[in-house]
């Protein structure tokens, strides 16, 4: 190796030098919808053919370290990649391993944190698709072109040893070439295309549970009685509190996306009919004083007559006391004592009671009909 330069590709005359790339899973990290970024841990396999370095023993040589550098490498990095990092425990975590005819072979453990434009109107029912973008920094794809390894003989195969996720379900991963939107077509690229379906088991118990029990604890002022204000006011403040303490713990881990969430949509509705209880009542106490008016002018109206007509001392008062009571003012009475005995339900509380479960009802219905319909998770995947 005393004539090779490592900084000369290994060049065959009228072809570029093929790298085969293979990579296998160790374990996925988290997802940071609010970053919109996930993260992996893999071990990174290239595989290309140098000449200058077959031996021609029927040996391998294998090179760690700084004597990686002593041999030519493929400037290979991963172009959506926010922070790549090579483990480095004892040492670095690398290995060049060089087979007789003069195949080499690259080993690497890396751990990437990569961006992923996650699509979230569907959350919490969505699938995320991520993309792992791999590229030359500085060779034009007419010296340097990647193929797919896993890929070999017609099969997809990519190894994950561990796929366990806390809020996602691994589903498989695509292998293609060349992507679409890259601008640097000058450049070979690859690119693997991750697939995620998150896991709505925590929301449902963490989020919509509780919200359904907020929003039938609000409809439960519908049968307190109008006359205790404290208590209808102080469960119609606690309700709308909650859901708005609901709202902004759903919404402290997702990105400020300026499009509205299946999940927003479920909570806005929920905070709308528990605001529209507090509107119920303040129409129930408006209909009651008017109606308090309309039946103390109907009583002064009643009583004056008698008043007029009668007095104190009058023998037709003695026979009231005496237990025989002019027909209209028995009447008035019984009425006045029933009234008095047995308060009357409102008739806006009346017809709420019915009519707001109800239509929150065929809401709830709808909502997880639609979110079943149109969930990305039941789409079809032809992944590895």
């Amino acid at each position: 190796m005393e004539d090779y330069d490592p900084s000369i590709a290994p060049f065959v005359p009228g072809k570029p030098v093929q790298v085969a790339l293979t990579f296998e899973i160790l374990a996925f990290g988290e997802m940071k919808e609010a970053k919109m970024e996930y993260s992996l841990d893999l071990y990174f396999f290239q595989v290309w053919s140098d000449i200058r370095l077959a031996q021609g023993q029927d040996r391998n040589f294998a090179f760690s370290g700084n004597d990686i550098k002593k041999i030519w490498t493929p400037d290979t990095y991963f172009m959506n990649a926010k922070k790549t990092d090579i483990k480095n425990v004892m040492k670095d975590n690398q290995m060049v391993y060089i087979l007789p005819d003069g195949v080499v072979v690259q080993m690497s453990r890396i751990t990437l944190d990569v961006a992923c434009h996650m699509q979230l109107q569907m959350y919490p029912f969505d699938r995320q698709k991520c993309e792992l973008i791999i590229e030359s920094f500085s060779m034009t794809e007419s010296k340097l072109n990647y193929t797919w390894g896993n890929l070999a003989v017609e099969k997809c195969v990519v190894d994950v040893y561990d796929e366990a996720m806390a809020q996602y379900e691994y589903k498989g991963v695509k292998l293609s070439y060349k992507h679409e939107k890259i601008s640097s077509a000058a450049f070979s690229n690859l690119y693997a295309t991750f697939v995620f379906d998150r896991l709505t088991s925590y929301t449902v118990l963490q989020v919509y549970v509780p919200s359904y029990m907020i929003v039938l604890l609000s409809f439960m002022a519908l049968w307190i009685p109008k006359d205790a204000v404290p208590a209808r006011v102080g469960l119609g403040i606690t309700t709308v509190l909650t859901i708005v303490y609901f709202l902004g713990t759903v919404n402290s881990s997702m990105p400020r996306v300026s499009y509205m969430k299946a999940i927003d949509c479920h909570l806005f509705v929920s905070f709308g009919f528990v605001f529209a209880t507090m509107l119920e009542y303040i129409v129930v106490l408006n209909t009651s004083d008017r109606k308090k008016r309309r039946m103390s002018t109907h009583e002064d109206f009643e009583l004056g007559p008698l008043n007029n007509h009668t007095s104190d001392d009058s023998p037709q008062n003695k026979r009231y006391d005496a237990g025989v009571p002019d027909a209209c003012y028995q009447v008035f009475s019984c009425k006045r004592k029933r009234m008095k005995a047995s308060p009357s339900v409102n008739a806006v509380d009346r017809y709420a009671r019915i009519l707001m479960p109800s239509v929150y009802g065929v809401f709830v219905l709808i909502y997880w009909l639609i979110c079943a319909l149109l969930s990305p998770q039941k789409e079809s995947l032809d992944l590895c």
